[in-house]
């Protein structure tokens, strides 16, 4: 008895361990920066433990909570590589070398300090998570965890515990160590070869020869539809194929025409299209069809001046409303047949009437229910209205007959909803309705400022709802809908329901609504 209660006690003691751990998110800068105040606030926003190893060039920024400790303190590694490393580089020598110094000191302060686990951040990056969650969450197995990318790699948002930086520096001091590898070196660069200038190279080389004794997680990676973003300039992001490979996919919106200065010159920028949602930042990707939600946004080159502009406006909300509360989240997991026509078209429609009120008449898995609450405000509201009853439900059974297979999770099709909207954030804008549209119709008691209708292609079920939710519009609202173009049935249930009211109806290639 008295062994199993010792037993149990351990197996409690365990859990409470990986349930809560301390992981401190570290910068490390030598001078100045003026983007550090700003990044160092950000990471402190979502983080309990934020340390700034620094100089007295830095010191004024450790305030609010942030911790500071002398850079100085920390870099006997540092000083025997001085010793060796040779620098090969047209750059300037100290901003170069503090490329690979930081990794020294950081390795020091963690063995000196007894930290296991780190978060390294780069004063260039804004961070928008809790990294202990993250770690306890998706990355827990890894001994590091870099940004990689066609086969490169970089810690500028990385993990590590002491097992793997002790195992980079070594690596760093074997290779300047090494006099044969360094005369060739020497000889490349003094026809023009800058191999090794950063420590991307070398680390990408490391992460290669390590990969059956460490255990490396690539933070670029989708990950339940959430990343560590790699550049806010990449217009891509890394999504993982039918065979779990994963592919770089060119589809993340980017706006245009953005510009910051830098040196006093003008330089015009194509940056990801930012869409704030609680303090977090989204992207939507047109070949996912849904968002993806960054964890932390990368800022180079000139992209740095905008860091100032991508501090969280808000702080997330913890508390879900019905039915949300009530559900242990699936998965995300995303599918629709939402193509960019629709995206673009949608976004600009809501952008210009602004409406508060919207009712969407089929919702399935909420691709388009959560694409158009993102850009609605955070007071107005969403009534997705569906029976979410995969049995019945005929685009489950044409995409299964197609795949020859059944589709995870949409056999819980309402609990998958429910899901992807709690992944968003959205919960506090979206109220699902499990009815089919015409018992809502009934049910509902509501003034709308937009109708969407969303259901499935039948000339009779479009007329009734057309004529069974205009009623519930406010006086100037709309009725819309999209697939004008794709079947005759649905512009004989439209031109049925506009004749019946008195309404002219407005097309726009696959889109219609009533003037």
């Amino acid at each position: 008895m008295y062994k199993k209660i010792v037993f149990l006690a351990i197996w409690f003691l365990t859990l409470e361990i990986k349930a809560s751990i301390e992981l401190p998110v570290i910068f490390i800068q030598f001078g100045d920066s003026k983007s550090l105040n700003d990044t160092l606030t950000q990471a402190k926003q979502f983080n309990e433990r934020v340390i700034l190893i620094g100089d007295e060039n830095n010191k004024h920024h450790a305030d609010n909570g942030i911790e500071f400790f002398l850079i100085s303190n920390y870099i006997a590694s540092t000083n025997y590589f001085r010793t060796i490393y040779k620098h090969m580089v047209h750059g300037d020598y100290e901003e170069e070398f503090s490329r690979f110094a930081r990794w020294f000191v950081l390795e020091e302060f963690m063995k000196t300090n007894n930290i296991s686990i780190a978060f390294y951040l780069e004063n260039e990056v804004m961070l928008y998570c809790n990294v202990a969650q993250e770690y306890l969450k998706n990355f827990n197995n890894l001994d590091v965890g870099l940004g990689i990318q066609h086969g490169f790699c970089n810690g500028s948002v990385s993990y590590w515990n002491l097992k793997a930086i002790q195992s980079f520096c070594n690596f760093l001091k074997c290779f300047y160590e090494n006099k044969k590898i360094i005369d060739m070196l020497k000889d490349q660069f003094r026809f023009g070869g800058e191999q090794y200038q950063d420590d991307w190279p070398h680390m990408a080389n490391w992460a290669h020869d390590n990969n059956w004794a460490l255990k490396i997680g690539n933070l670029n990676s989708l990950i339940n539809s959430t990343a560590f973003d790699s550049s806010i300039s990449d217009d891509y992001i890394l999504i993982p194929n039918a065979a779990g490979i994963l592919e770089y996919s060119r589809y993340c919106m980017v706006a245009e025409n953005l510009s910051a200065k830098r040196n006093t010159n003008q330089r015009q920028l194509l940056i990801k299209d930012i869409i704030w949602n609680q303090g977090i930042p989204y992207c939507f990707s047109s070949d996912l069809g849904s968002f993806v939600q960054f964890k932390s946004l990368k800022f180079q080159g000139a992209a740095r001046d905008l860091i100032k502009n991508y501090k969280s406006n808000s702080e997330l909300k913890s508390t879900y409303c019905e039915p949300y509360n009530a559900i242990d989240p699936l998965p995300f997991y995303m599918l629709g047949f939402f193509g960019t026509e629709k995206q673009k078209w949608l976004k600009n429609f809501i952008k210009e009437h602004n409406p508060k009120i919207i009712v969407e008449l089929g919702s399935w898995l909420g691709a388009t229910t959560s694409f158009m609450a993102f850009f609605m405000p955070d007071n107005s509201k969403l009534y997705a209205v569906d029976c979410f009853d995969s049995e019945t439900d005929i685009c489950v059974e044409n995409i299964e007959k197609v795949n020859q297979q059944n589709i995870p999770h949409i056999s819980i099709l309402y609990h998958q909803f429910l899901s992807n909207i709690k992944h968003y954030n959205l919960c506090h804008k979206i109220i699902p309705i499990k009815k089919n549209t015409l018992e809502a119709a009934r049910l509902l008691d509501i003034q709308a400022d937009l109708i969407y209708i969303n259901t499935s292609n039948d000339e009779e079920l479009i007329y009734q709802n057309i004529m069974h939710w205009f009623p519930k519009l406010k006086k100037n609202g709309i009725i819309c809908g999209d697939n004008w173009k794709w079947l005759d049935v649905v512009q004989q249930g439209i031109i049925r329901a506009a004749r019946d009211l008195g309404k002219k109806i407005i097309t726009d290639n696959n889109f219609w609504y009533f003037d």
